[in-house]
């Protein structure tokens, strides 16, 4: 995965999230616009709402779709890059060295022929590449705790970003999309529960968090952040 990749889907997801985004404010004008009117009848302002709930939370499983794509794609392009450049085991900073060994040994535990097949006689090379194993990295529930710990683990740095909250929305975001998901809840049952001023800010807070995500991979990337200073 290049980063350079990475945007342009992420740019494509915005562009879907502002789509139903537009749609929901042509709605609530014709909402506005409805219950204004003496001779509107209620069942179609029912159904009107509950349009506009239903995209409500649509709104939140299209951001949480973002958020999985990126965070993802961030990691691939850093073990892209490692592999692009070379990078063997020895190069790494202790983090990544640990985070290597472990990987192994939870992996291919009694599965030594399979783990052979990857790295033959190149342990150095080619065990970064064998651990790696990207539905390891987070369990599908990504939280601001998964990516502080992916930060953490990596060495990347995001800069203070009180304008999206620094991505405290990402927890809320990831119960939504969790209810939403396994059938906890209705879509137009979870989209009453906040103003559509509250949803549209929360989804802005994660999308524009997951876009300082991309740019601290880039200069992570650039900087390769990933090797020891012994290589760096």
């Amino acid at each position: 995965m290049q980063l350079s990749d990475l945007r342009e889907d992420f740019d494509e997801r915005v562009h879907d999230i502002d789509e139903v985004i537009s749609l929901i404010e042509m709605l609530g004008i014709a909402f506005s616009k409805m219950k204004r009117e003496d001779t509107s009848i209620e069942e179609d302002v029912l159904s009107l709402q509950r349009k506009i709930d239903i995209l409500k939370s649509t709104l939140h499983m299209l951001s949480y779709n973002l958020v999985e794509c990126v965070t993802r794609g961030c990691i691939e392009a850093i073990y892209d890059h490692m592999h692009d450049n070379n990078v063997g085991y020895h190069d790494l900073i202790a983090n990544l060295q640990k985070k290597t060994l472990n990987r192994i040994v939870i992996d291919y535990s009694n599965k030594i022929e399979r783990l052979h097949m990857k790295i033959g006689g190149d342990i150095l090379k080619k065990v970064i590449s064998a651990s790696f194993n990207v539905r390891k990295e987070f369990n599908g529930n990504i939280t601001k705790s998964t990516i502080g710990d992916i930060k953490k683990r990596y060495g990347i740095t995001i800069p203070d970003a009180p304008e999206c909250r620094n991505g405290v929305d990402l927890d809320t975001l990831k119960d939504i999309r969790n209810d939403l998901a396994h059938g906890n809840t209705e879509f137009s049952k979870q989209g009453a529960k906040d103003p559509v001023n509250d949803v549209l800010a929360r989804v802005k807070n994660v999308n524009e968090y997951m876009k300082l995500l991309i740019t601290a991979t880039e200069d992570y990337l650039i900087n390769q952040g990933y090797l020891n200073s012994q290589c760096a």
